[in-house]
């Protein structure tokens, strides 16, 4: 029920002479020609007029009563009283005295009912099944016979009065209207206020002794009469039937005789005219609105005079007044038409919403809709013009949409009291009698003595004197004379306004097409890669219409609020510009719209089928070639701003609506983020845009109505061409896996969400509760009490009632479509939905009749009843000013149980899981083209979803023989099935696409947790670990990790036992225990794997990086987590899908942020957000912009700065990506003298960026990149199974099951666009610099959250970058040369030598040469190694450190010539080693010579480079001064191998050594490195000895040979060996010390080194076997039981030779001391565990171990490293697994248990135990103590290292040994 808004007009149009004059009985109605209802006009005995209309083909029936009585017959100090009267009649009648009776029974009978009150008359109406009009009418019959105006609904129903008009209190369009009445003559009802309030009907009149209820009968009974009324009853029934019910249910209506109530002219005297007024609006915007009383229309409907001028003054076209003031920038919009009316008087309006702008000149505006109806008034009236306008009316009215019977018998009934009965369906919408005078009459009255100007402003707040009584409005009065217009008129600007051109839109043909398509469903007419088409006959209507509706799909439209703004933005402008030219098309009936969506923006098209296709190619024109024009873009950019700032003005049941979607659906934003969103966009980043949001589309439409299927596609296919297929061209093809969905947040059951928000405009008094189930509180209790009371209502429900119930509901489901418009809603629906059940109404109807009441009932128990086990509530409470306390109270008060406040809602939204979208389904919405498109061509998207279940045809490598099936399993799980017989492993990962970005706001690492815990049991295996333990006991190892988007867990084992691993692995996710006991032992574990990165400058510069962007983005979180984060709640989680988010949403812009790190050194890093790489993956624009930023070579960027000694090192990539975001990185390391010249590096940096952007992208740098890429893929080294499989299914989450093995590696399509898009987002304006360095310690001002990274950040515009730019220094910048080093020949030697081991190929006084033909892997491929024996390299600190300084010079001055063969896939390296330095060498052999002369020849030639030196030394000097940073496992390890090897030095003394080095001691130094040199080498792989041969006859002479050669051969009794410390039995080692970086570091670590023997065959399998045995329980009982620390390793030792036992542990829990303790404990216990080992687990051990050392090798790296090790460590047992296999193979349990007995357990009698304890700063007490405490019993505190060593005496080296190595 409402008092109708000011600003509607009533269904009709005004008021005639009295209907009451025309005779009774039938009349001649005029219909339109389409219309096969019946009609009969009827005037009862009382003197009630009825129209009757039969239509036996409706679904519902109708009726309404028009009472000719209005808010006009209020009695005065009753204002409202009529209002009030509508509200009361629904209430109880004498015949239906239940309270609600009408209500109810309409409701239950699948219809509904409202009423209106107006100024002249109040309309009732309902609609109800069709077979209950008997009984509705009856009912609805009583409100004019006998209603019951009890006494107790009376204060109830003023109370829903008041209620309602609380509502509109803060409404402008009824604020303004109210106050165009009150300016006015208090003596008209004009004046009057006619909604009531409780003042008006309760306050005020009991003040006068009024009793309303009296005051309200009487009106009813001296208003209400039968010969006032006039009724509408909409039927199947015939007309006579209907007449009969008509007769027999309102002939008791009485009839008074009263008259229509009459009232004196107009409203307005002089003194209401002529007149300004400012009015204080509530919203923001400007509004002018100048009225003039006219002549009413009514009285010359016929000519319909004001239609002929509203439509002139009103258009919107060229020469039009709204489009000079578009033009100008000061309109927003236009309309004019006749505004309030009745019969007596009426006034033209011209409304026109102002810019900002045009609010300055609102004068000239005024002038010029003076100047525009001069023009008019003198124009004289065209015919053409009319005849055009009732061509356009005559169709309409012809060729009118059905409308639903509600609507129709409302609009007639309302007809009825103001038009002759022949008049009463067509009234006044079609003008038919061409009056000139009658049009001159209405122009001649809008003249400027005749004005009323009301300019509505938030400006004019402080500027006004008066107050509307009613509501409030602030408002001031001025006079406005005619000379004041006049001179308005004058000075207005001269523009070229004239009438408007003919309608080309006007349509031509009507006629009927001949569709032979007689579908009643849509049907898939088209489907290419760019868009699919549905298409429906008209097989209903038969009206010369269509529908279409066009989705573009752009995912990045709702990335953001920014995209989500700018998609808006863009839509408008399309609007805006279309409007001149289009606005005909929507005045002939054509009608149309493009707005944004949920996926994108979407086009509708709906009216005369004629010239549709002429106006949707304008459409479609526009987009192609839209362009940013800057004036119309600042109006539209103002229209929106002020929409955000009105949204808190919305009403509290919208703002309840509207939280309620922020909370539910996805990438939805919140008002404010938007509207910050809007006020900083510009028209230039609308520009760069549009490439982004129209790069990636997909078109789903949908055509219906009156077209022919060829037709549809030959649209499509223009579509498609212009969009798609121009030659230039915005739109690219989206991939389908890109496809956006809609997805709900799934609520959690037996939960109650509760969201308490303030109203936004807290004047607004009123208090809104939405109460959704999947005081407002007060309200929402009411809610809970109505349901528990409801509880009774449904368990009694009688069976009849229930069958009636469902007949109701079957018949609304049953409905007929009224017309076009309609059935294109359900069926779009549908569409866009993805579900696609086009026949859902016949299967619902078909459920329904076969649905029992007790089936309801338990709907009800489970999910809607009070605590209901499935139910599913959130509820949105908008508390309004009233109950702002209770607010106050609700957010603060703790949650009752089972309810949950949501607090943030998006953190919310982010940590529940989604409903999955219909969307993509394989059973329904595929938008991989599964069929030709209309030229015959398949499409195939690039969708991993989208392929078809079974086999899908994988690219693999050429020399690849596994095979591979792709299977989808019923529950969708999509998995890659590899099989190789050749494998001695077998693997399996599981990826999950859901990572930390899932993680709920208030729980960051709770995905990371999740991981963890995912491990420890199941309720298949409950025991603990046992996963994990069957893994490590069968040769296997197992891991997982978290990153933003996925969460992978993998394992290998050996490969006969893949059944029983896998089943313990499906667990994980199946049935996982998360029990309540291991979740602190393993929150503490994930806090201890963060502490361990609180001090790494990777970790912590990453999340610096993420620190800087919106706190709503994911990319914001802490990905780790920690205890503190973990504790808060203790809660499960439930797995939820990425946030698809984007770059806009991320970033923070064109900052400098210096940061301070914790390592010694500079390093700047720039970034940019780019388009993600992966859209693009077969282009690899980024491998392409990487490849030419990060090249190293001559003319190179890197290659500039390291010649001005300013970089260290430049790396250039795509860095942090999703799918929807990424960033291109460029990080330089640079030197002291480089960090001085930040500002020139930058300038550099982008003055080659500029340089690649201006040069085009030549092919043949791509051409060699997918000649690098291709021969990499195919000839790719075998990677162990678990790398394959983790690496695969990472693949599976992004790639397209084709390109699951070949992912991106290798850039298939030469695309110059996406590379110079690519280019082009790498600009001044849109770049992130992060620069690093201790330098900046004491000048930062900022700290990052989690990791503690001081910085500050500085603003960088782009005029500042473009500076350093123009001063940077002149370099030779240039594109990089071609490679040189990409191979050319790759084929396979023909080698005679199939040896299985290396052979000693050659052997001198310089080298030997120990050779290893390929014959497993058949690559062609080396691999080289080369160990220069020089005695002098490690043999002080000084020479150390200048060996590593020539190695390092030696690679900085090959690198701008051998950087080329690094890309092309031939690695080299020069290094320092134990007894030297080694040349490294691995890749393609076709090359491999060229390099390796090359690099020798660098060795000869060396000279040392005083610049290059100086860069060097910085280098190392930091390496060193960074060393005590390292970890503190790290540096046990250091410690260990300081006490345990001999010849290794202190890091302190290294950098003591470092510092004092000058280039000339390099100069001095070298000629002694290298004067006694000999040279072990190994060659492998394909080449043929003949080769290897002369590869080192040519070394020989270079280097050893040549007339002056540093050279010189070593003589063998100097060959340096690699000896070990031998540890005394029986006693225990330690070496207590404290961390480097004590005062920071808070973690201690244990190194427990167990010593055992020397290399021997028993004793090596002895030891496998037991750390085999041990390492899983050492595991579970250190970490996950003690929770020691996240890093605890037990493993085995090999130091050259010498093997032993370790455990690693890394604690903040417990000091050192405390943890070898603990170690010692667990030996301890273990002791039983082995004693007690069944038989058959003890061979099952030997078997996984076995298994392990008989696994091949799976490439030539593998196998070349565990014989270069034989070679080096001089052991040269090149048989050695197959010799440890036989030795394990007689092992038996007994000895196993006798090796941990001597050399294992406490007190062992040969055990040799190193305990190196590094003491953390939570443990710097505990050091200082055990530092001078007494050692205990055989335990010895090593206090110098160097002295122990000494003291100590040493094992004897292989190298030399009697049949071994001797030279």
């Amino acid at each position: 029920m409402d008092s109708r808004p000011p600003e509607t007009d009533a269904p009709a149009e005004a008021v005639p002479p009295a209907a009451a004059a025309a005779a009774k009985g039938d009349v001649e109605i005029t219909r339109p020609r389409n219309d096969k209802r019946g009609y009969r006009r009827v005037v009862l005995p009382n003197d009630l007029e009825c129209l009757l209309v039969s239509d036996p083909d409706t679904d519902k029936a109708a009726a309404s009563m028009n009472v000719s009585v209005g808010y006009f017959c209020d009695p005065e100090g009753l204002e409202g009283l009529a209002h009030f009267l509508e509200h009361m009649l629904f209430y109880a009648s004498e015949k239906y005295p239940i309270e609600d009776s009408y209500s109810k029974y309409i409701t239950e009978h699948g219809g509904s009912t409202n009423a209106f009150t107006t100024c002249e008359h109040t309309n009732f109406f309902f609609d109800v099944n069709h077979d209950c009009l008997n009984d509705a009418l009856d009912r609805f019959a009583q409100f004019f016979i006998k209603p019951l105006l009890s006494a107790d609904a009376t204060l109830r129903e003023i109370k829903a009065v008041d209620s309602e008009n609380q509502k509109n209190l803060l409404s402008d369009p009824w604020r303004m209207n109210q106050l165009q009445n009150h300016i006015s003559l208090e003596s008209h009802p004009y004046h009057k206020f006619g909604t009531g309030n409780w003042d008006t009907l309760e306050v005020k009149p009991k003040e006068k002794g009024l009793d309303t209820r009296l005051e309200l009968i009487k009106f009813y009974d001296s208003h209400y009469s039968a010969n006032l009324m006039q009724l509408v009853v909409y039927g199947k029934e015939s007309l006579d039937n209907l007449q009969t019910l008509v007769e027999n249910k309102f002939c008791g209506v009485r009839n008074t005789g009263r008259e229509r109530f009459s009232f004196p002219g107009h409203p307005c005297s002089s003194e209401h005219l002529q007149v300004l007024v400012k009015a204080v609006p509530i919203k923001q915007g400007h509004t002018l609105r100048i009225l003039w009383p006219i002549t009413p229309n009514i009285r010359h409907y016929k000519e319909g005079p004001c239609k002929y001028v509203s439509h002139l003054i009103g258009h919107e076209g060229e020469g039009s007044l709204f489009y000079v003031l578009k033009k100008l920038g000061w309109a927003m919009s236009l309309e004019a038409g006749e505004g309030d009316w009745s019969y007596e008087f009426s006034f033209f309006s011209v409304v026109i919403k102002l810019t900002d702008v045009g609010h300055e000149h609102m004068e000239d505006i005024v002038g010029l809709l003076f100047r525009y109806i001069t023009l008019l008034q003198t124009s004289g009236t065209p015919k053409w013009i009319f005849d055009e306008l009732q061509t356009i009316c005559e169709t309409g009215f012809h060729y009118r949409d059905k409308s639903p019977p509600i609507h129709y018998v409302a609009n007639i009934s309302s007809n009825m009291q103001i038009y002759p009965p022949e008049d009463w369906l067509i009234a006044s919408s079609v003008p038919s009698k061409f009056s000139p005078d009658a049009i001159q009459g209405i122009l001649n009255e809008l003249t400027p003595d005749n004005v009323r100007i009301f300019w509505e402003s938030k400006k004019f707040e402080g500027q006004t004197n008066l107050t509307e009584p009613w509501y409030g409005t602030s408002y001031s009065v001025e006079a406005v004379p005619p000379s004041i217009i006049q001179k308005w008129v004058e000075k207005a600007p001269v523009e070229d306004l004239h009438m408007p051109k003919p309608n080309i839109f006007l349509p031509s043909d009507l006629s009927l097409k001949n569709a032979e398509e007689k579908a009643s469903f849509p049907c898939m007419l088209r489907k290419t890669l760019f868009s699919r088409v549905w298409y429906k006959p008209d097989t209903m209507f038969f009206t010369p219409k269509a529908y279409i509706k066009m989705d573009f799909h752009c995912p990045l439209s709702r990335s953001s609020p920014e995209s989500s703004v700018l998609t808006d933005v863009f839509t408008r402008l399309l609007m805006d510009y279309l409007n001149d030219y289009a606005y005909d098309a929507q005045v002939a009936g054509l009608y149309y719209g493009v707005r944004p969506n949920d996926t994108g923006f979407q086009i509708t098209m709906v009216g005369y089928n004629d010239k549709m296709r002429t106006l949707l190619e304008t459409v479609i024109g526009k987009i192609a070639e839209f362009e940013v024009k800057a004036d119309r873009f600042s109006v539209i950019k103002e229209t929106i701003t002020k929409e955000y700032e009105n949204f808190k003005f919305r009403q509290p049941y919208q703002q309840a609506f509207y939280y309620c979607s922020l909370i539910l659906e996805e990438q939805t934003w919140a008002w404010d983020e938007e509207l910050a969103a809007v006020s900083q966009i510009e028209a230039s980043d609308l520009e760069k845009f549009l490439p982004h949001l129209l790069g990636k589309t997909f078109i789903e439409s949908y055509f219906a109505g009156n077209m022919e299927p060829g037709a549809v596609k030959g649209v499509m296919q223009h579509v498609e061409d212009i969009l798609f297929n121009a030659p230039v061209s915005l739109c690219k093809a989206l991939p389908s896996s890109q496809h956006l969905t809609k997805r709900i947040v799934k609520l959690e059951r037996g939960l109650r969400y509760y969201y308490p928000a303030l109203c936004l405009n807290h004047q607004d008094e009123n208090s809104c509760l939405l109460h959704y189930i999947q005081d407002p509180a007060n309200l929402d209790a009411r809610v809970e009490a109505f349901l528990t009371m409801f509880e009774g209502t449904l368990y009694q429900m009688p069976d009849t009632e229930f069958k009636s119930n469902v007949n109701a509901l079957i018949d609304m489901k049953l409905e007929k479509y009224k017309n076009i418009r309609e059935e294109s809603a359900f069926f779009w629906g549908e569409i866009s939905e993805g579900t696609l059940k086009f026949d859902r109404k016949e299967v619902e109807v078909a459920a329904l009749r076969d649905l029992k009441k007790e089936e309801l009932i338990e709907f009800f128990n489970n999910h809607v009843k009070v605590n209901a086990p499935q139910k599913k509530i959130l509820s949105i409470q908008v508390y309004g000013g009233l109950h702002s306390l209770e607010y106050e109270k609700i957010v603060h008060d703790e949650p009752q149980p089972n309810s949950y406040q949501i607090t943030d809602i998006f953190n919310f939204r982010r940590s529940r899981p989604l409903y999955g979208s219909y969307k993509g389904a394989r059973e329904t919405t595929t938008y991989a083209p599964a069929e030709p498109s209309s030229d015959g061509a398949v499409a195939a998207a690039p969708s991993a979803a989208a392929a078809a279940e079974g086999d899908a045809e994988i690219t693999r490598p050429r020399n690849d023989k596994r095979g591979y099936r792709r299977v989808v399993l019923p529950n969708a799980l999509e998995c890659l099935l590899v099989s190789d017989p050749d494998t001695d492993k077998a693997a399996a990962s599981m990826n999950v696409s859901v990572g930390y970005f899932c993680d709920p706001e208030r729980l960051p690492g709770l995905a990371h947790f999740l991981e963890h815990m995912l491990f420890y049991a199941s309720e298949k295996y409950p025991m603990e670990d046992d996963y994990s333990k069957y893994i490590a006991e069968h040769g296997g190892s197992t891991n997982a990790f978290t990153s933003r988007e996925r969460t992978n867990f993998f394992f290998d084992v050996n490969s006969s036992c893949l059944d029983d691993a896998l089943d313990r692995f499906a667990q994980f996710f199946i049935k996982p225990l998360i029990s309540s006991d291991a979740t602190l032992r393993e929150i503490n574990a994930v806090d201890s794997e963060n502490k361990k990165n609180l001090l790494s400058d990777p970790w912590r510069m990453n999340q610096l990086q993420k620190h800087f962007c919106s706190g709503s983005h994911p990319y914001h979180k802490f990905s780790t987590g920690n205890r503190d984060t973990l504790l808060r709640v203790l809660t499960t989680f439930k797995l939820s899908l990425k946030i698809n988010s984007p770059m806009s949403g991320i970033l923070e812009g064109n900052i400098l942020v210096k940061a301070v790190p914790i390592k010694e050194g500079h390093t700047l890093r720039i970034l940019w957000p780019i388009t993600p790489n992966i859209q693009h993956y077969k282009e690899g624009p980024c491998k392409y912009v990487s490849h030419l930023v990060g090249h190293e070579g001559e003319g190179s960027l890197f290659c500039v700065l390291k010649y001005l000694g300013w970089a260290m090192s430049l790396e250039a990539w795509e860095g942090d990506w999703s799918y929807e975001f990424s960033f291109f990185n460029v990080v330089i390391r640079l030197t002291d003298v480089g960090h001085e010249h930040v500002e020139d590096i930058i300038g550099l940096l982008f003055r080659y960026i500029s340089l690649l952007q201006t040069s085009g992208t030549p092919k043949w740098i791509f051409d060699e990149l997918l000649a690098i890429c291709e021969t990499g893929f195919h000839y790719r080294d075998k990677s162990p199974p678990i790398h394959y499989v983790v690496n695969i299914s990472s693949n599976m989450q992004i790639f397209p099951p084709e390109d699951w093995l070949i992912a991106s590696s290798v850039p298939s399509k030469f695309s110059p666009d996406a590379i110079q898009s690519i280019l082009n987002d790498l600009t001044p304006d849109n770049v992130r610099i992060f620069w690093e360095s201790k330098k900046f310690e004491g000048q930062t001002n900022l700290t990052e959250p989690w990791y503690g990274t001081s910085y500050s950040v500085e603003a960088v515009p782009p005029s500042i970058i473009q500076k350093w730019v123009d001063r940077a220094p002149t370099e030779d910048l240039h594109m990089p040369k071609p490679n040189i080093f990409i191979p050319s020949d790759l084929s396979l030697k023909n080698i005679k030598e199939k040896g299985s081991f290396p052979c000693m190929l050659r052997k001198t006084l310089f080298s030997r040469v120990w050779y290893k033909p390929d014959t497993m892997f058949f690559t062609p491929k080396a691999y080289v190694k080369m160990d220069f024996h020089c005695p002098l390299s490690r043999s002080s600190p000084e020479s150390t450190v200048l060996t590593d300084m020539f190695t390092r010079l030696i690679m900085d001055y090959l690198n701008d010539f051998a950087y080329d063969a690094q890309v092309a896939g031939l690695y080299y390296t020069v290094r320092p080693n134990d007894i030297g330095f080694q040349i490294t060498m691995v890749g393609y052999n076709d090359k491999m010579r060229t390099l390796l002369d090359t690099v020798i020849r660098k060795i000869a030639e060396f000279e040392v480079k005083f610049d290059r030196f100086a860069v060097i030394k910085e280098t190392i000097m930091k390496d060193y001064k960074n060393f005590k940073f390292r970890q503190p496992y790290e540096q046990a390890f250091y410690y260990c191998s300081l006490i345990l090897e001999e010849q290794t030095w202190a890091w302190d003394e290294k950098l003591a050594a470092v510092s004092h080095i000058e280039a000339s001691d390099l100069q001095n130094f070298l000629p002694h490195l290298l004067g006694k040199t000999f040279i072990e080498c190994y060659f492998a792989g394909n080449m043929e000895p003949s080769e290897a041969k002369d590869v080192m006859q040519h070394v020989e002479d270079t280097l050893f040979n040549a007339p002056i050669s540093f050279c010189k051969a070593l003589p063998p009794s100097q060959h340096l060996t690699k000896r070990i410390v031998k540890l005394e039995r029986g006693l225990r080692y330690f070496y207590p010390a404290l961390c480097l970086n004590h005062q920071d570091e808070k973690n201690s670590s244990l190194l427990h080194y167990i010593q055992i023997h020397q290399d021997d065959l028993k004793q090596n399998v002895l030891l496998q076997l037991f750390t085999l045995v041990a390492k899983q329980p050492a595991f579970h009982q250190l970490r996950s039981v003690e929770q020691l620390g996240y890093i605890t390793v037990l493993t085995q030792r090999n130091n050259s030779g010498v093997w032993g036992l370790q455990f690693i542990i890394q604690s903040t829990v417990k000091d050192p001391s405390n943890l070898d303790d603990r170690v010692e404990a667990f030996l301890n216990m273990f002791e039983g565990t082995l004693y007690q080992m069944p038989d058959e687990e003890f061979k099952s051990n030997v078997n996984a171990l076995v298994d392990m050392k008989l696994e091949k090798y799976k490439n030539i790296r593998e196998e070349s490293a565990f014989f270069w090790k034989e070679i080096s460590e001089g052991t040269l047992k090149f048989d050695r697994k197959e010799a440890e296999v036989a030795a394990l193979r007689d092992l038996n349990k007994e000895e196993l248990i006798e090796f941990f007995n001597n050399h294992v357990k406490d007190n062992a009698p040969q055990k040799k135990i190193l305990s190196i304890q590094v003491y953390g700063g939570l443990h710097s007490s505990e050091y200082g103590k055990i530092v001078h405490d007494e050692s205990q019993p055989h335990s010895y505190q090593i206090t110098d290292i160097f002295s122990f060593r000494r003291s100590r005496p040493l094992y004897g080296s292989f190298k030399g040994g009697v049949g071994q190595m001797k030279l």
